[in-house]
C-alpha cells in the first residue's frame, strides 16, 4: 500500500526566558500574517458573492505578497524575526482552508476564521533551523533551546535508518509550555503492510456510554473516571475567576479587559487543568487502540452520527401557548457530556490509522442497522427494545443477550458479510 512514510514525535522544550520572549515573537507573526491575509481574502470573497452572486477565494500566494512588501517598512519591523518560509507554510495552510471549505460546503464545512491570542499558537517551517540530536538542541535565530528526549526514543532509531525532517512546528499550549513537532522521512516504511484478504482475527467494537466500549470477544472496557476527581477541582477554580471577575468589574467593561494578577494565576491554573485532564484522557484512549490493533487485523466499527447524538433538546411549546413543556433538557445535557468525554471520534482516527500502520484495517458498518435489537444467532430483530433494557432474551431461539456485546457481534458479523 503506498503510502507517505512520514512519522511525527513530539518533545517538550525548556527555553529561558529571553528565547521564551523570541518564541512568542515568532507564534505572534505567524498569527499576524494568518489574520492580515484572510482579512484580504473574505473581503475578495464579499465583493466577489456581491457581483457574481458566487464567492470566490484571493489565492493566499497574492495576500503574502503584500505582507511581504509591508516587512520593509520600519513599523512592521517585527515581522522579519519570523523566517520567511514561515509565512510561506500560512499561506499554504490558509490555501488549504479554502479548498476544504469549497469541497466539502454542503457537509457543513465553514470558512476560515481568524486565530484569537489564547489556545494553541504554532508556527512551522522547513529550513532556518538546526537539531543536535545528540545534545538535544534545537536552534533556530542563533538560540540553541533544550528539548527532552529519552536515548531509546524510537526517533533514533529512524535516523540511524537515514531518516531525515521534513517540518518541524514549534507549539505553546495555553498553559504556556512549548513543545517541537518533528516531522521525520522512515526510508524502513517506504510501503505499509497490506491488509489480509481473509482476516484471521477479526472484532466488532460496540462504542458506548456506560462503559466505554465492548467487543464481540466479551471484553468490556470501563469508561475513563481518572478525570472526575479534577473536574470538581476545575468547577471551583472557575468559579473562583468568576468572582475575581465580578470584584473587579465595571460597567461596560468586557471580561479579556480585567486582568488582574489574581486573575490571571487562576486562569493558569484553570489552562493546566484542562491541559491534565486532556493529556489523562488521550492516554487513556492511547492505551486500547494499541492493545486492539496489536490483537486483531480487522476492526469494525459503527458509523456514529455524534454530532446528532450529542445535540440539545428543542424546546416544545404547549397546546394553550402558554410557556414551553418539560423536555428533559438538563438530564439531556449530563447524556451529551457523558458522549464527548468519550472522545469518539478520536477513537475511530487511532484505531484506523494504528490499524494501516500494522497491517489491518479498519470497517465503518451503516449507522442505521439495529445491531442492539437483532439478535446475534438467529438474525430475529427484536423492536420493543429500548434504551433501559441492557439485558434481553430473544423470544425466537430463547438465548440471553447482553445488550453491547450482542451489538458488538453483529457489528463484526456485518463487515466479515462484505
Amino acid at each position: 500500500m503506498k503510502q507517505p512514510a512520514n512519522l511525527a514525535y513530539k518533545f517538550r522544550l525548556y527555553p529561558n526566558e529571553e528565547q521564551k520572549q523570541m518564541l512568542n515573537q515568532m507564534i505572534g507573526n505567524a498569527r499576524f500574517a494568518w489574520n492580515m491575509m484572510l482579512a484580504r481574502q473574505l473581503n475578495h470573497y464579499k465583493e466577489t458573492y456581491r457581483f457574481k452572486s458566487k464567492g470566490e477565494y484571493l489565492k493566499a500566494g497574492e495576500a503574502l505578497k503584500e505582507l511581504n512588501s509591508i516587512k520593509r517598512d520600519e513599523e512592521y519591523s517585527f515581522l522579519r524575526v519570523l523566517p520567511s518560509r514561515c509565512y510561506a507554510y500560512v499561506q499554504l495552510n490558509l490555501d488549504a482552508a479554502w479548498k476544504k471549505f469549497f469541497k466539502e460546503k454542503a457537509k457543513g464545512a465553514g470558512k476560515p476564521k481568524f486565530k484569537p491570542n489564547r489556545g494553541w499558537q504554532s508556527f512551522q517551517t522547513d529550513t532556518t533551523f538546526t537539531l543536535d540530536y545528540d545534545n538535544r538542541l534545537f536552534e533556530i535565530r542563533k538560540q540553541y533551546i533544550p528539548f527532552k528526549a529519552k536515548k531509546n526514543d524510537k526517533l533514533y532509531d529512524v535516523l540511524n535508518a537515514g531518516g531525515y525532517e521534513k517540518t518541524i512546528t514549534v507549539s505553546r499550549s495555553p498553559s504556556h509550555k512549548y513543545f517541537l513537532s518533528i516531522s521525520l522521512h522512515d526510508p524502513r516504511k517506504v510501503d505499509l503492510p497490506a491488509p489480509a484478504e481473509q482476516p484471521e482475527a477479526p472484532v466488532g467494537i460496540d462504542w458506548g456510554v456506560k462503559d466505554f466500549a465492548c467487543t464481540s470477544d466479551g471484553e468490556v472496557f470501563e469508561k475513563n473516571t481518572a478525570y472526575l476527581r479534577m473536574q470538581k477541582k476545575l468547577h471551583r477554580l472557575q468559579r473562583k475567576a468568576s468572582r475575581q471577575y465580578r470584584m473587579n468589574a465595571k460597567p461596560g467593561q468586557k471580561w479579556r479587559e480585567i486582568k488582574t494578577s489574581n486573575w490571571t494565576k487562576t486562569q493558569q491554573q484553570i489552562a493546566k487543568l484542562h491541559e491534565r485532564i486532556a493529556n489523562i484522557r488521550k492516554d487513556f484512549i492511547h492505551q486500547i487502540t494499541n492493545d486492539l490493533t496489536e490483537r486483531y487485523d480487522l476492526i469494525a466499527i459503527e458509523d456514529l452520527n455524534v454530532k446528532g447524538m450529542s445535540s440539545s433538546v428543542k424546546p416544545k411549546k404547549r397546546e394553550d401557548g402558554k410557556g414551553y413543556k418539560q423536555n428533559g433538557k438538563k438530564r439531556k445535557s449530563g447524556l451529551n457530556k457523558n458522549i464527548l468525554n468519550h472522545s469518539p471520534h478520536e477513537f475511530k482516527r487511532q484505531l484506523e490509522y494504528k490499524s494501516k500502520w500494522k497491517g489491518g484495517q479498519m470497517v465503518k458498518v451503516d449507522r442505521f442497522f439495529p445491531s442492539s435489537k437483532t439478535c446475534s444467532c438467529c438474525g430475529f430483530v427484536n423492536k420493543e427494545l429500548s434504551l433501559k433494557d441492557r439485558q434481553w432474551d430473544c423470544p425466537e431461539c430463547g438465548t440471553h443477550h447482553h445488550r453491547d456485546i450482542n451489538a458488538a457481534l453483529n457489528i463484526r458479523n456485518q463487515a466479515l458479510a462484505r
